[in-house]
């Protein structure tokens, strides 16, 4: 019997112009303010916020983020001013729904200050390596090797950004006060999405969702209110580079009602702002704490802070009590113990009488 030597079979060669049209050969040139990552990221516009949101310290694109706040304050909208001015910064399209162009005011500008790095900051992104070994690549080392340290800015609240011209913000018209009140709105977002290349990066805003002076009853039946937040998941999910931001009161619509678990559902990340009593003896008091609900990275309890340069999350910890128990050091009370040798040097009371 003879044997013959097995050669395998030779694969066809593919043409050069062919591999180069091949999606998989291709390198992928992201939009400017886009980080590449597993699931490539822009930034809010606040770090701190960046660093809770995943672990490459960004908002995902095709990824929704609400934020829920409880009472009627409006440190939500702060968020969501970062976030558009951002936008601008990294010459992204912007949608805005509902309010007009009278929400433009309080979009922050950039500050004209050199600003060091902020400790709260820092801390925060130590404690939450999460995809780095040893410790070793820090998300700011990460930004600085790949080239995005401009991935976020530092904005001043106290100034205000002057209104991009070129289409870059579209706002939207307001609900309608008949019939589906978001029809106007599903409109518009549909021709600027039309009106948008899949290659520049998109930044979709929905203020103040459902408050009773922009939106009629009739915004909060759910065959009108889920019918057009599936539309709109389904456009961010379906561009390359939308992301969407969102603000709800929580005080009009509590978490246990139906209507806004359905709308947690079906956004990607939930955060919520509770606000704290403001005592006023404390400086530099936290505004509130932040409880994460869905998809953040939170290991501890996160208190958010908002001063001249926005907004700011930070780990929160109970301040000390005014009356504490006394310290007990080797079973003698230290206060009590103070106290009678300021009393001894009073009266003159020989050192042996305080000789334990």
């Amino acid at each position: 019997m003879s044997f013959r030597r097995y050669t395998p079979a030779t694969p066809p060669q593919i043409p050069s112009t062919a591999a180069s049209a091949h999606p998989s050969t291709t390198p992928q040139t992201l939009p400017s303010g886009v980080k590449p990552a597993s699931i490539p990221c822009i930034s809010t516009g606040t770090s701190s916020l960046d660093t809770l949101l995943s672990p490459s310290s960004g908002l995902p694109i095709s990824s929704s983020l609400l934020i829920e706040e409880e009472s009627t304050g409006n440190y939500s909208g702060v968020i969501l001013r970062q976030y558009v001015a951002e936008g601008v910064i990294q010459s992204h399209r912007i949608w805005i729904a509902g309010v007009g162009e009278s929400w433009w005011r309080g979009i922050p500008a950039l500050t004209n200050k050199p600003i060091k790095n902020d400790v709260a900051v820092q801390d925060l992104e130590e404690k939450m390596k999460i995809a780095w070994r040893y410790g070793a690549n820090t998300p700011q080392k990460n930004l600085r090797e790949s080239g995005m340290e401009g991935f976020c800015h530092v904005f001043d609240i106290g100034e205000q950004m002057a209104l991009p011209g070129n289409e870059q913000v579209v706002f939207s018209p307001e609900p309608a006060s008949q019939g589906n009140p978001y029809e106007p709105i599903l409109s518009s977002l549909h021709s600027f999405i039309r009106n948008t290349s899949k290659t520049t990066a998109v930044r979709l805003v929905l203020p103040d969702l459902l408050n009773p002076l922009i939106y009629s009853p009739d915004s909060s039946q759910p065959q009108f209110l889920l019918q057009f937040f599936h539309s709109i998941t389904s456009l961010v999910t379906q561009h390359p580079y939308a992301t969407l931001l969102l603000s709800l009161s929580t005080s009009f619509y509590p978490r246990s009602q139906p209507l806004t678990s359905w709308i947690e559902h079906l956004c990607t990340h939930v955060l919520q702002l509770c606000p704290l009593p403001q005592n006023p003896t404390l400086a530099k008091q936290p505004q509130g704490i932040v409880n994460v609900h869905k998809g953040g990275l939170m290991s501890k309890e996160m208190a958010y802070r908002v001063g001249r340069r926005g907004m700011v999350l930070e780990e929160w910890s109970l301040p000390p009590l005014e009356e504490e128990s006394p310290r007990v050091k080797q079973g003698f009370v230290i206060e009590q113990d103070v106290e009678r040798v300021r009393k001894s040097h009073v009266s003159g009371i020989n050192a042996k009488d305080l000789e334990f």
